[in-house]
């Protein structure tokens, strides 16, 4: 699927992330199809992500510790995980990768 870059998530990206131009796509592209969804999580995470996900229509998705907001194909904006919960989202990873690889 081809994914749409708004002005506003571009800028959001080279803020946020330090991606720009072509590489801002290629981010958008990787989050969408590589980023866990809100099912993926629970607990305090899963609350968290649900609330930045107000919106209906939209889908928030959890990418190498930030959160892209998609309506669609269309990125929206992309949010930086705080502090709290970053830490969750490491040890979730780990585990994940630990599973992965045994």
């Amino acid at each position: 699927m081809e994914i749409v870059v708004t002005k506003h998530a571009y800028k959001r990206i080279k803020e946020r992330v330090g991606s720009k131009g072509m590489s801002a796509i290629k981010m958008a592209n990787q989050a969408y199809e590589r980023g866990m969804r809100l099912q993926s999580f629970n607990g305090r995470l899963a609350k968290y992500i649900a609330n930045k996900q107000d919106t209906e229509g939209v889908e928030c998705v959890t990418y190498d510790g930030h959160i892209y907001l998609f309506a669609g194909n269309c990125l929206v904006t992309v949010l930086n995980l705080e502090n709290e919960y970053y830490s969750i989202y490491n040890t979730m990873m780990r585990k994940k990768n630990k599973r992965n690889i045994a």
